[in-house]
């Protein structure tokens, strides 16, 4: 496990977790800190994604546009934990805004989030 600024990564039966501590923002820094982290953890292979993002109140949109860019090129698709309905409308405006190169979809629970992430798997 890493613990970054802003995030606690681990991997954990083939998926990459990253929980997002409380805090009041989250920057372009804290962005690519925390990409370097994975990427470390897993060692520049690629890998499946769970990020909890149910704590976190701002993300700068130069954050924003950097986990959905080329930086996060390990990510084979990505599932954002979110903690409400209208957080996950919000997140969805934001990923037709920003697509990442790397399927994404939002859930408020841990297990449908690992279910769709072992279907994508098997697409690759």
């Amino acid at each position: 496990m890493i613990e970054t600024k802003t995030e606690r990564i681990w991997l954990e039966d083939g998926i990459m977790r990253c929980v997002n501590k409380t805090s009041e923002s989250h920057g372009i820094e804290d962005a690519i800190e925390n990409v370097l982290a994975a990427d470390k953890i897993s060692n520049g292979s690629s890998y499946l994604m769970i990020a909890d993002i149910r704590k976190v109140k701002r993300v700068s949109l130069e954050a924003r546009k950097y986990y959905t860019s080329k930086a996060n090129k390990n990510v084979i698709a990505c599932v954002f934990l979110v903690s409400s309905p209208v957080s996950s409308i919000i997140g969805r405006v934001f990923l037709g805004i920003n697509r990442p190169s790397f399927p994404v979809w939002l859930t408020r629970t841990e297990d449908e989030a690992i279910k769709w992430l072992k279907k994508q798997e098997r697409l690759v």
